[in-house]
């Protein structure tokens, strides 16, 4: 009995160290018990428990896996959390908030073992499909779950059933709890569980369902083995993707791949309008989700996080000095270069006693090395500075006059000449 989910253990779980996620459920509790068994396969196993603090009999349930991990001397770690009062304050639904609390544990748990196993099985993958599909995926929302996915969460009865799940509880006379919320309807998970899957299973094979994610997973290994990978290039928290890449049939792959680097799922939408900036100019941008951004860069499209940088903060220039402005921490030192000709170290008589470094403000300009006045936006555009370096660059400023754009030049005003005798530089020390 159970084979499958047997196999699966001797097979990605033998010599390796094994938390077990573990609610007190018939799934968990069955998935705890094979472990259990063949322990002495692994290098070690801990059982992870959670109180939502949701239901009022939360308590009992943690307590009771606790127990039963001490009858069988494993070692056994409950966490807490007040979900429903995190909901007040976020606005995300109790589901939500209560597996972004368990995804945080599984990620600082992950620094201890090699793997979390979890007790999902085949109902739960036909659940899950199902599930995708009313709210709208593509191929690799129809794969379901994996057995072992990425994240390193292992799901060893993935192709077992229920049914051979009860079966075995009750062949093995294991005690578990009943979570009573499982019957309220009220959640998406046990409306189609409870309502729309039995009105399905009494016309069709559901387990087709299951099939058909299985499907999907080998159509997404292709997808993903076939986009080149090299045409999105990972740069300073943001993403660039080669325009030429979206004029591909895969091109909603491409798209895919850079919205996880920022923990977003792929939806219709946010293709569409990453797709519609192709056909616009440089600048042109459009806002997806959680304050990531799309823009439009010459060849590429740029995806980034929405600056938390304040236009208004500024710190006054005080001569060789360190300073610190909001996250940034940088330096005035002497240069040991003593070159009039330099873009990078100017003469610090020449600075105003008045002047500031801030973030870039509405109507800077800027007189270059050597050339000519324009407002700093034209000069930052000519140089081809993207529009998320230039809301972070670091200048020196007296009012709307920039002196300094650091790493980048100095104005003409405050260049060295044959007259000068403090040059200066400014380095970053942290960011």
């Amino acid at each position: 009995m159970l084979e499958n989910a047997i196999n699966n253990i001797k097979y990605y779980a033998t010599g390796k160290s094994v938390a077990i996620s573990v609610s007190g459920g018939s799934d968990s509790m069955c998935l705890l018990s094979l472990f259990s068994i063949y322990k002495p396969l692994l290098k070690d196993i801990v059982v992870l428990t959670f109180d939502h603090q949701i239901r009022e009999y939360s308590q009992f349930e943690t307590e009771f896996v606790k127990k039963y991990c001490e009858i069988h001397n494993i070692d056994c770690r409950v966490y807490k959390c007040d979900i429903p009062n995190i909901t007040l304050q976020s606005g995300n639904s109790i589901e939500v908030e209560a597996r972004l609390w368990r995804q945080k544990i599984y990620h600082d748990v992950l620094q201890q073992v090699d793997m979390i196993a979890l007790g999902h099985h085949r109902d739960d993958q036909i659940e899950t499909v199902l599930f995708r599909i009313f709210r709208g995926t593509g191929i690799k929302g129809l794969s379901g779950m994996n057995i072992f996915s990425t994240q390193k969460l292992f799901r060893p009865m993935l192709n077992t059933t229920k049914l051979e799940i009860n079966e075995y509880i009750k062949n093995n006379n294991l005690v578990h709890v009943v979570d009573k919320s499982n019957i309220d309807n009220k959640y998406d998970r046990n409306f189609l569980r409870n309502q729309i899957l039995p009105i399905l299973k009494s016309r069709w094979d559901t387990s087709n369902i299951a099939n058909l994610a299985e499907s999907a997973q080998s159509i997404q290994k292709y997808l993903d083995y076939n986009i080149d990978k090299t045409k999105i290039i990972r740069q300073d928290g943001s993403v660039l993707i080669y325009i030429e890449c979206l004029y591909q049939p895969l091109y909603s792959e491409y798209i895919a791949h850079a919205l996880e680097t920022f923990e977003i799922k792929r939806k219709r939408q946010f293709v569409l309008d990453i797709m519609e900036l192709t056909n616009c100019q440089t600048g042109k941008y459009k806002y997806l989700k959680d304050g990531v951004i799309a823009i439009r860069e010459y060849q590429f499209i740029r995806l980034y996080k929405e600056s938390n940088v304040n236009n208004n903060i500024s710190v006054p220039y005080v001569g060789i000095s360190q300073y610190q402005l909001g996250a940034i921490h940088f330096e005035l030192t002497n240069s040991s270069i003593i070159d009039i000709k330099s873009d990078l170290v100017f003469d610090a008589c020449k600075i105003p006693s008045s002047a500031v470094f801030r973030y870039k403000r509405q109507g800077d300009i800027f007189k270059q090395f050597g050339g000519y006045t324009k407002p700093l936006k034209k000069y930052l555009i000519d140089k081809k500075i993207s529009k998320v370096k230039r809301n972070e660059l670091l200048l020196l400023a007296d009012n709307n006059n920039i002196l300094l754009i650091v790493g980048l030049a100095i104005a003409d005003s405050i260049k060295c000449d044959t007259n000068t005798k403090n040059f200066v530089k400014i380095q970053c020390i942290k960011k």
